[in-house]
């Protein structure tokens, strides 16, 4: 126990120099970047810093590449920052956006971001247990690497790897190494564009209340999309994204799924940088080892969207969503449906400050709980601010969301089945502050709390992150 108080002192301490630092260390103004990310077409790959808002990318599957948001879309249900070692990279159902990196370096054309991160993250409730909490200090070390190769100054590819590796001081059975690979293509004729790619995950699920031990398991997600623009004011595009969930061992296997997804969308523009649009998708989900799950389902929406240069980016829909289980199983909800909405909006209030909101309401399932599905309600709210004089860049977080899942749950407090409903709020902040032009230290705070009609699913956990990236 001493070594482990030794270890909180100095990280406390630590933290506090770091601070002072952060609002007095002015004088090395002049050899600071400023962290802004550099012009972007909209054919490149966004090369977020990790100040940005959360960016769809930055939640959402490869899939966040379509040109409108996807159809069902995850939003991560913390609110913590969108890039750096809190951020939802862990969650099986947020594939990480591998944009990282400030600093690119051309061969010939070939772009080359490299970024290697090392961040201390004290966790007061590692297992995300109603009681006997556990807490740790975990060492993380993050490296990556991405190459961007432009064609003809319209079309572009991308590749990418990234790692994560999680090393906890006490507990070292949640030890483990995440590795994410991608390649992406963007094609841009006079009336047609095309995006293509995939994401290779190979990463391992954590224990917690849900799980009895960590889970490793590979997620495959192809996809394509492909839009025809027509008498100057209207597009039409289609989008495809296939997702493979598999876990390594036998006693996990319940949990895989095969996902396929396909979707149409009918753009108006109506405005210079406004259109509307009308959309929709049908979704196939079946799970190998648990047939009982295997559903459709169906989804119609109208929206808005607002092109990257006008002063509110992102897009709002709303809509009905409706699944169809392949099985009748008694006291479950086996059609369920209702309203679904998505919004993923950034409104530019000034250079230094923008907002961010994202939220949802859509029908999911959750791959830690026998693929139960549920429907979820939530949101994300972010201010971002950058304070010039003192060359610190801030944000700010807040989350809410709602799991209504659609069948009874075994709930071992009573004995008896009965309707889970989970409500989870998040807050969170941060502050960062560049060294050099490669080297910036950054501290995070999230807090989450999670209540829970079952026994045994209601946690809260405070989270601290003192950290350093590079970007050479």
């Amino acid at each position: 126990m001493k070594n482990c108080r030794g270890g909180e002192w100095q990280f406390g301490a630590a933290i506090l120099a770091t601070l002072v630092f952060l609002y007095t260390g002015v004088a090395t103004g002049a050899e600071v970047s400023s962290g802004a990310p550099s012009p972007q077409t909209e054919e490149e790959v966004p090369q977020k810093p990790p100040e940005t808002p959360p960016t769809p990318a930055a939640f959402l599957p490869s899939s966040s590449l379509f040109w409108v948001t996807p159809y069902f879309p995850f939003i991560s249900g913390t609110a913590g920052p969108s890039t750096g070692i809190l951020a939802p990279y862990g969650n099986s159902m947020a594939t990480d956006s591998l944009a990282r990196g400030s600093q690119t370096h051309r061969l010939g054309p070939l772009g080359v971001t490299p970024y290697l991160e090392y961040d201390e993250i004290y966790r007061t409730n590692i297992y995300e247990t109603s009681n006997d909490k556990k807490s740790d200090f975990v060492n993380t070390i993050t490296d990556g690497i991405r190459f961007d190769l432009p064609i003809e100054g319209k079309h572009q590819l991308s590749f990418g790897y990234l790692g994560s590796a999680y090393l906890y001081s006490r507990y070292e059975n949640q030890d483990h190494y995440d590795q994410n690979f991608n390649a992406d293509a963007a094609l841009n004729f006079n009336r047609m564009d095309m995006r293509f790619g995939s994401a290779l995950r190979l990463a391992t699920e954590e224990e917690n209340a849900q799980i009895v031990s960590p889970r490793q398991y590979t997620r495959f997600t192809p996809y394509y999309s492909v839009g025809y623009k027509f008498a100057d004011v209207w597009k039409i595009e289609g989008n495809y994204q296939f997702d493979d969930l598999s876990f390594t061992k036998n006693v996990n296997q319940i949990d895989n799924y095969t996902d396929n997804l396909m979707g149409w969308t009918l753009f108006y523009k109506f405005l210079p940088k406004t259109s509307a649009f009308l959309q929709y998708s049908v979704d196939w989900r079946t799970h190998p080892y648990y047939s009982i799950n295997d559903n459709v389902t169906h989804n119609a929406s109208l929206g808005l969207q607002w092109d990257p240069t006008a002063k509110i980016t992102g897009s709002v829909k709303f809509g009905y969503n409706v699944a169809d289980y392949d099985h009748d199983v008694p006291g479950r909800n086996n059609a369920p449906g209702g309203l679904a909405f998505s919004m993923q909006t950034i409104y530019k209030y000034s250079r230094d400050t923008n907002v961010s909101l994202v939220a949802q309401r859509s029908i999911q399932e959750n791959s830690d709980f026998n693929n139960n599905g549920y429907t979820n309600t939530g949101f994300i709210l972010t201010g971002n601010h950058i304070f010039d004089y003192f060359k610190v860049s801030s944000y700010a977080a807040f989350a809410y969301y709602n799991d209504n899942y659609v069948g009874s749950s075994f709930n071992p407090g009573t004995g008896t089945y009965q309707a889970r409903i989970d409500n989870t709020i998040s807050a969170g902040a941060g502050l960062s502050r560049p060294l050099t032009k490669w080297l910036r230290l950054r501290l995070d705070y999230l807090y989450n709390n999670r209540g829970s009609t079952l026994t045994g699913q209601s946690y809260n956990e405070h989270l601290v992150s003192l950290g350093a990236q590079a970007s050479f």
